[in-house]
């Protein structure tokens, strides 16, 4: 699949606005991110941090038991 870079950016800006009215404009917000690396954890990173959240990345390789400890 390609993608230009008028489109990457404009899916950027479209999930990253989703984000920001979810979050409703707080400071800083930690979000965490638990999906295998691929384009998508890209946009989704850089949706989060243009809407002024701290990303979290998580590892989907870990077990449910030691991810349920994350505070």
């Amino acid at each position: 699949v390609t993608v230009s870079w008028k489109q990457l950016v404009s899916e950027i800006r479209g999930l990253g606005a989703a984000i920001s009215a979810r979050v409703q404009q707080r400071p800083a917000v930690h979000v965490a991110l638990l999906i295998e690396d691929s384009p998508q954890w890209a946009i989704t990173f850089l949706s989060a941090y243009s809407a002024g959240c701290v990303m979290v990345p998580l590892d989907p390789s870990r077990d449910a038991a030691s991810l349920a400890g994350i505070t």
